[in-house]
């Protein structure tokens, strides 16, 4: 090995260790999102993260879930924790970079390849969430890695861990299933072109083919059908490739919706295919299909040619900003590696006025280099001294404080209620922009009346919300209540009611329900919501709201009253009849409940 490998290797040794540690510090110092949080409640909490076997949901990542159970069953529930497997999975990304990069036979354009994709802030941060993108970026890049060697050396065996690692990256991001069947038809086209090389293997080449390529593919088919058919594909967009894709993803990686941004993509997209076709026609011919260059610019194009597709056909939505990441490696690869080959682009002068707009993204990495906010998930923000601040506002013993605020707030609010024992109310999104609350987490400049009814105690600069609490509390009448509730010894209905009255004469009127009971069950988690619903006579569902048990903790354990919560049905509508709570056991799992009550209120608006 001579020296100047040696020197570069230990450089992006170096680099590699650097962004590591920063990857560590960003996992432990940033707030949780919204989506790690509903992975956390939904999959790893429950444990209930197989296929066919737990909530179906596209969050559901499920390598990452299931790797993300084992770190939680270990570590606990702390961010870090929960972040923990796609952080360990970085050094994998860094190696298999670092090894894809050395088939760029140019060091300008290898270390282009390597700063860009490295440095490329708001693809690296993936790697610090509980998110199953970083997971599946390593193990696509192993893959990538094992399909160049074996077309390099038409060893099986760089088959068989190109089909694993691409297996295993599918299941941690099922977006990846078409690049999983490009690959499995790259294998098979390049292994006829060569029948020749696997004369007497043909039998073990079709077996690798089927039991790690076609099975996979199928089951993770059906899966995919299946969510089809819930109506859980709702992610993304059918506006187009251009716009859905293309425009969300570049606003991704740069955090910007200037139109030079694309003309850059569209600029090097059309040279990637013009030096593609010039290196087939005039240098390589039918051989250029089997070399390891291509490989970047085949899952390319092929990609493409399947989301059209199947957004065309099947109605099937267009892949938005982080669902549309692995992308941006492969184009980067496609672009960069067709350079390398195009003999009329040696010159480095050429090169560097191609390739120097790429130099953007490790300069704007240190430029957000940051360890407060995630750069896609930064309206998700709630600081956890929002919280403290609410909780320090509570005096335990009592009905805890009512929280507003818009849709999608309550995944990190409950996470957070959850870390410290959860004994907060949810955050309340059917009343937003109300005012009934006692305290918000809002932009207040969607509401300016806000003003005149809360003061702002807190404010978040990144995500631009304010904690607003109430100048003077709500008044409250009280209305009715349940009288004792009691399960009378452990019972196990899926539903178990406990309160019921008319409220036609309340149209209009915002209700307060607080509860105060013992529940007991062996069972942790026990998955179960409290529910409260408004009916109208002929039994139609008007307004819905819960609170889940197992988001508030994992361990229900009376005999003391360890229950005691709140939740407001804002601005009964026109035609509400009926007023049910219950508590709802998913799982029909034994429970027990004592010494309970449910207390009605309506609450004596003092706002316009």
């Amino acid at each position: 090995m001579n020296k100047s490998i040696l020197s570069e290797k230990r450089i992006y040794l170096y680099l590699s260790l650097f962004l590591w540690i920063y990857l560590w510090l960003r996992a432990i110092f940033i707030p949780i999102a919204h989506d790690e949080v509903a992975t956390f409640f939904y999959y790893v909490h429950t444990g209930k993260f197989f296929p066919f076997f737990s909530h179906w949901d596209t969050n559901n990542h499920y390598l990452n879930s299931a790797l993300t159970w084992v770190s939680y069953r270990i570590f606990g529930s702390s961010a870090l924790s929960l972040r923990i497997p796609n952080l360990l999975f970085a050094p994998l990304f860094f190696f298999y970079c670092y090894k894809i990069s050395t088939e760029i036979r140019h060091p300008f354009l290898r270390w282009t390849f390597i700063l860009s994709l490295c440095f490329a802030h708001s693809f690296l941060e993936f790697f610090a969430i509980s998110r199953g993108y970083g997971i599946s970026m390593a193990l696509l890049f192993g893959a990538i890695w094992y399909l160049i060697n074996f077309i390099k050396t038409n060893r099986l065996r760089n088959i068989s861990l190109c089909l694993i690692f691409m297996m295993l990256a599918t299941y941690s991001n099922l977006a990846l299933i078409n690049t999983f069947f490009i690959t499995v038809f790259l294998i098979l086209a390049y292994a006829i072109l060569n029948e020749k090389l696997f004369a007497g293997k043909d039998r073990k080449l079709l077996a690798l083919l089927f039991f790690l390529g076609l099975v996979p593919i199928v089951f993770l088919g059906l899966i995919l059908i299946r969510l089809k058919l819930n109506g859980n594909l709702w992610a993304g967009s059918a506006n187009g490739l251009w716009d859905a894709t293309v425009r969300t993803l570049i606003k991704l990686i740069t955090t910007s919706d200037a139109p030079v941004f694309r003309y850059f993509v569209f600029f090097y997209f059309i040279v990637a295919c013009l030096l593609f076709l010039v290196l087939i026609i005039k240098e390589r011919k039918q051989k250029f299909f089997q070399d390891s260059s291509t490989v970047f610019f085949y899952l390319l194009t092929g990609n493409l040619v399947a989301i059209t597709i199947l957004g065309n056909a099947f109605k099937v939505n267009y892949p938005e900003d982080r669902i549309a990441l692995y992308f941006f490696p492969l184009f980067l690869g496609c672009f960069l590696f067709l350079i390398d080959q195009a003999k009329a682009l040696k010159k480095f002068h050429l090169q560097l006025l191609l390739v120097i707009p790429l130099l953007f993204l490790p300069v704007q990495f240190f430029l957000r280099f940051n360890l407060t906010y995630l750069s896609f998930y930064i309206d998700d923000n709630i600081p956890y001294r929002f919280y403290d601040k609410v909780y320090a506002d509570w005096l335990p013993g009592t009905l805890p404080p009512t929280i507003g605020g818009n849709k999608g707030r309550h995944f990190c609010w409950s996470y957070l209620d959850f870390r410290n024992g959860g004994k907060l109310s949810d955050v309340y999104s059917s009343s937003y922009p109300g005012y009934e609350a006692d305290f918000q987490i809002v932009d207040v400049n969607a509401n300016p009346g806000w003003r005149n009814y809360y003061d702002s105690v807190d404010y978040d600069k990144y995500s631009g919300r304010q904690l607003l609490k109430r100048k003077f509390p709500t008044q409250k009448v009280f209305i009715s209540g349940s009288g004792i509730i009691s399960s009378g010894g452990e019972i196990r209905p899926e539903f178990f009611k406990f309160y019921e009255a008319k409220v036609d004469s309340l149209v209009g009127k915002t209700l307060f329900l607080a509860y105060d009971m013992a529940i007991d069950c062996n069972v942790k988690p026990f998955v179960a919501w409290i529910v409260a619903v408004v009916n109208d006579s002929i039994g139609k569902n008007l307004m819905y709201e819960r609170i889940p048990l197992d988001w508030l903790r994992t361990e229900w354990k009376g005999p003391k009253n360890n229950f005691l919560n709140v939740m407001f049905l804002s601005n009964l509508p026109p035609g509400s009849d009926n007023l049910v709570t219950y508590i709802w056991n998913m799982d029909k799992v034994p429970f027990r409940i004592s010494n309970g009550k449910c207390s009605v209120f309506k609450m004596i608006p003092d706002w316009k």
